[in-house]
């Protein structure tokens, strides 16, 4: 698919998952406590249960699509909008104040997005309700009322209410961040996917080029042996420290003897790559590279 057919279905994907999940502060049970301190009422509503208990395949879409969002920006966006890493970044989607997920699962204290302590005021017939962080009174709300239970109700139906606008705010800013990616005139060309038809290509360039560039064959022959090694174990890269021919021993790819051979590449492959005095012969490419197509069948 190209940059405009994937983020239409993000788009699509992000509408369905948001008219399930703005109802879910909704659903939790929220109650009222009450705290007098310095002369001073304030109300404090709180979920009874502090961690929300996820559905499974709820929580399983949403996490799929934070991640195909990620995937999507990394492919073809050179201007992703930091304050959007929160959300779609693994490493802090689950813990950043600043992320979707926090702000869903966790309870309305938790987050400095949204104020879990308000200040009561009674002046007569006429209540006055303020957000109140750092001893500072912010965005008073007047009510002309006085009944404690209608207060209540309020607070508790402000606190959800502030919870669901926020994170409606968080979620236009994905769609906002695909919609301009989709349309803006500069985006990153798509990464080509390498396939078996590729290493055939490169493996019969590589045993042309043997007679006359013979550092260049074994160079070629080394990062041919490693993408191998990578498609056959059904991975896309390698990770640091990770010894791939120990694994692909490890799941039968290869035998002992197999997994000597690329050792042997890999050994003069990087060395090649790091010693300026290094040579390597064109008789034992020749080897390295018969040995190498008979245990991967790949010039056939």
């Amino acid at each position: 698919m190209d940059i405009k057919s994937e983020g239409v279905k993000l788009l699509s994907t992000n509408t369905k998952l948001y008219s399930r999940l703005i109802e879910i502060p909704g659903k939790r049970q929220i109650e009222f406590c009450k705290e007098f301190t310095d002369g001073k009422w304030f109300g404090k509503p709180r979920f009874r249960k502090p961690k929300y208990k996820w559905d499974k395949e709820l929580f399983k879409g949403l996490r799929n699509h934070l991640q195909e969002i990620w995937i999507f920006f990394e492919k073809y966006n050179y201007w992703l909008d930091e304050t959007v890493l929160p959300l779609i970044e693994s490493n802090s989607r689950r813990v950043s104040q600043k992320s979707i997920i926090f702000l869903l699962e966790n309870d309305i204290w938790n987050t400095t997005e949204v104020y879990g302590k308000y200040l009561i005021e009674r002046v007569q017939d006429t209540t006055f309700i303020s957000y109140y962080r750092f001893n500072a009174k912010i965005n008073e709300n007047e009510i002309e009322a006085v009944d404690k239970q209608y207060i209540k109700e309020w607070i508790c139906k402000d606190a959800i209410k502030q919870i669901k606008e926020h994170f409606t705010f968080l979620w236009s800013k994905l769609e906002t961040e695909i919609r301009v990616c989709i349309e803006e005139e500069y985006s990153k060309k798509p990464k080509i996917t390498l396939t078996t038809d590729y290493l055939k290509t490169q493996f019969d360039l590589t045993i042309k080029i043997s007679k006359n560039w013979p550092e260049a064959s074994i160079l070629s022959l080394g990062r041919i042996c490693e993408l191998w090694l990578l498609f056959s174990l059904g991975k896309k890269h390698k990770g640091y420290y990770e010894d791939l021919i120990k694994k692909a021993e490890m799941r039968s790819i290869i035998n002992e003897n197999q997994g000597k051979l690329l050792y042997k590449i890999k050994h003069h492959y990087n060395n090649l790559k790091h010693k300026t005095y290094y040579q390597v012969e064109k008789d034992l490419v020749d080897e390295l590279i018969n040995q190498f197509s008979d245990i991967i069948r790949i010039s056939e």
